[in-house]
């Protein structure tokens, strides 16, 4: 009986080491995945960035050629009322001297 109670011992002191062997392999691994995965993220977050400042840089590209041609159609558009505002106007004095 003593045999079979030493052996029961020694047969689930086994799977202890075995079973803490396995959850200690399972930890290093999620670790290491972890890492892995802050590591991209990280690299990620960077090129998010780098694109960022691409398009701002783009973007204040583009605004600064639309500025002046907005201001040039502006005053076109100023330009093209006059003529209206002149007849309106003449129309108003012409109106007057009757």
């Amino acid at each position: 009986m003593n045999i079979f109670v030493a052996i029961l011992m020694v047969s689930a002191s086994i799977s202890l080491l075995a079973i803490a062997g396995a959850v200690w392999y399972l930890v290093i691994r999620i670790s290491s995945t972890l890492d892995r995965m802050t590591l991209s993220m990280e690299r990620i977050a960077d090129e998010a960035e780098d694109t960022f400042k691409k398009i701002n840089h783009l973007a204040e590209r583009i605004d600064s050629t639309l500025t002046p041609i907005e201001r040039m159609v502006q005053s076109l558009t100023l330009l093209g009322m006059m003529p209206k505002l002149a007849g309106f106007l003449i129309g108003r004095i012409g109106r007057r001297k009757r």
